[in-house]
């Protein structure tokens, strides 16, 4: 078993290896926001980390057009 938890929001869950698992978000703010595994998984669960980042709409919208010139 994982833990999902996004920092530094108080969002925890419980992820199990081969299943799915599908979480919608709502931001209320831009930023950078961490991923951690907070449950201890065996070797390699410190390395278990990432990082989500929400851009305002507009400037991701102008970033999406720019791509495809």
């Amino acid at each position: 078993m994982h833990g999902f938890s996004l920092q530094p929001t108080n969002i925890n869950i419980s992820v199990y290896p081969g299943i799915e698992h599908i979480i919608s978000l709502t931001p209320t703010q831009s930023g950078q926001f961490g991923i951690i595994c907070n449950e201890f998984c065996g070797i390699g669960h410190h390395t278990m980390t990432g990082i989500i980042y929400v851009t305002e709409q507009k400037r991701a919208e102008a970033d999406h057009s720019a791509e495809g010139r």
